[in-house]
């Protein structure tokens, strides 16, 4: 039978307090409110909507279980801290069995596991579509990685994969052949949040901030205003971006610039520190450089890309 207690019995199971490696928190679940001892504290929340962040069409419940805390993960990767506990807020609908949830807990479990990660509280309701709220928290241990600290003649760097969510979430909303894809698709579908790569970049960087809306968007968040990017010529784009593109006759560079939930972290580093962080963070990048032009700037020319909104009209 499904209750409210069934419920809490699968998160009981699935979310277990480990005092010796949670030692700040005080009081967890079970009472009106968590009891933490804090020190500096990063703190985050997002909304995870089916048929607005996704789908249950091509999302299974253990896709849903990661990716909702996976994005919390990202944004405490962004600001330089360390995963300490979080709070889910679930909305449920009545014709979603029991099994489900476990499967959806099972997932959100193991990620919460490999960055001890606690799960403190929350609420639950029921509602006519499955959503998820998730409030995260972090320890900062160095810097808090600020936004909007650049200026000309800093590099703006990226650490992972631009554009291949967005032609993950295209080839999975036209019921096209997943495997064609599959970096694209598990790009979208399991986000990898750059926990490690976040905290060992604090200490060196100016301005980071987690790519959710497209690097389009989100470089105006990153740069203080009047500020822009003259990107190099050569970037590190995945195969898969270019065999989309071509195939739906798209520019390979505006789809990556303008894909969204690709959660990779982008930064402003002073260009005699590139080096120094690239022993860090191998996989690190240079995006370009910035300049007192807005926009985005390709061979001179000033590139008409947008990126995600969730506000704007459907085209």
């Amino acid at each position: 039978m499904m209750n409210e207690d069934s419920f809490l019995e699968i998160i009981n199971t699935y979310f277990q307090l480990d005092r010796e490696k949670n030692k700040q928190i005080l009081v967890s679940r079970g009472d009106d409110c968590c009891l933490v001892e804090a020190g500096k504290i990063a703190l985050s929340s997002d909304l995870f909507l089916e048929d607005v962040h996704f789908s249950r069409k091509y999302f299974g419940p253990k896709d849903i279980g990661y990716k909702a805390l996976a994005v919390n993960l990202s944004d405490l990767a962004a600001c330089g801290a360390s995963p300490l506990f979080f709070m889910l807020n679930l909305i449920w609908p009545t014709s979603l069995s029991l099994d489900y949830a476990k499967l959806m807990f099972q997932s959100m479990a193991d990620l919460a596991y490999d960055h001890q990660l606690t799960l403190v509280g929350g609420d639950l309701s029921r509602g006519d579509k499955l959503g998820l709220c998730i409030t995260i928290a972090g320890q900062i241990e160095t810097n808090f990685v600020f936004r909007q600290q650049a200026k000309p003649g800093d590099l703006v760097f990226v650490v992972g994969n631009i554009g291949l969510s967005r032609v993950g979430l295209e080839i999975l909303e036209k019921n096209k052949t997943t495997s064609d894809f599959p970096k694209s698709v598990w790009a979208h579908l399991r986000p990898t949040p750059l926990v490690k790569a976040g905290k060992l970049l604090a200490s060196w960087v100016k301005s980071m901030l987690d790519v959710s809306d497209g690097i389009a968007k989100d470089i105006q968040r990153l740069l203080p205003s009047g500020l822009g990017v003259k990107l190099r010529q050569q970037l590190p784009l995945d195969e898969e971006i270019f065999r989309f593109a071509q195939t739906n006759q798209l520019d390979p560079l505006c789809l990556a610039l303008e894909g969204g939930e690709d959660y990779a972290l982008m930064g402003v580093i002073e260009p005699n520190t590139f080096e120094q962080i690239k022993t860090l963070v191998p996989q690190v990048w240079i995006l370009g450089e910035v300049i007192e032009q807005q926009g985005l700037f390709y061979k001179d020319k000033k590139l008409e890309v947008i990126g995600f909104d969730h506000f704007a009209n459907d085209c």
